[in-house]
């Protein structure tokens, strides 16, 4: 491969038998993804996000009940 000038570039080649990709087989094994693991994480991150917005949520709700009623005491 050459560049506008002429010389010669060079560029990372993979080795030989190195692949990345899941869907190809190894050894001729077919290899495996955990999507129930991978949707377990998920699940998890999700359930603690949801956890930590409604406990905002409920301190919000708070704070505004009680603002309402110091500003209902200080009339």
């Amino acid at each position: 491969m050459s560049d506008a000038n002429g010389t010669i570039t060079s560029r990372e080649v993979k080795a030989e038998g190195y692949d990345t990709d899941d869907a190809r087989t190894v050894e001729g094994k077919a290899t495996y993804k955990s999507w129930k693991k991978k949707y377990r994480k998920m699940r998890i991150t999700f359930d603690r996000k949801m956890h930590d917005c409604e406990n905002l949520h409920r301190q919000e709700s708070h704070a505004l009940a009680t603002a309402k009623r110091i500003a209902i005491e200080n009339e």
